[in-house]
């Protein structure tokens, strides 16, 4: 893998002793041969300090997690999480984005993609129709 530079790992939150950082053995070794992704971020399993240690390329919202956010009108926390979580990474992506006016929210709180159903899927049979 070393050899293959456009390989990440994603590493969920359930990841060992994930909230001590680059003080976790294992989490420090990955960190230094491959860029990391945090997937699930706010599902309960990590705190900020996993975050703030600057250890992710990316962090990815947890989709329950954000729904809920949404749900309760609070989009300006949304913001502020977003705003503070970019500080420690490359950029920030929300999983469970469903419609186009959530993707416009998201784009004004500088998330930097999304992952979720608002696009339709696609077996690999038809990709080739889809190039025409």
């Amino acid at each position: 893998m070393d050899k293959l530079p456009f390989i990440c790992l994603e590493i969920s939150e359930n990841f060992p002793n994930l909230n001590d950082g680059q003080r976790n053995p294992l989490l420090a070794a990955l960190y230094e041969r491959y860029p990391l992704w945090l997937d699930g971020f706010g599902s309960g399993g990590s705190n900020i300090y996993a975050v703030s240690q600057s250890t992710f390329y990316y962090v990815k919202l947890d989709k329950i997690f954000y729904w809920e956010m949404i749900k309760d009108k609070k989009v300006y926390k949304l913001s502020v999480l977003v705003e503070n979580i970019k500080k420690y990474c490359h950029g920030i992506i929300i999983e469970g984005v469903q419609t186009h006016s959530e993707y416009y929210l998201l784009k004004n709180c500088g998330v930097d993609g999304i992952q979720g159903y608002i696009y339709p899927t696609y077996t690999l049979d038809t990709l080739p129709i889809l190039k025409t």
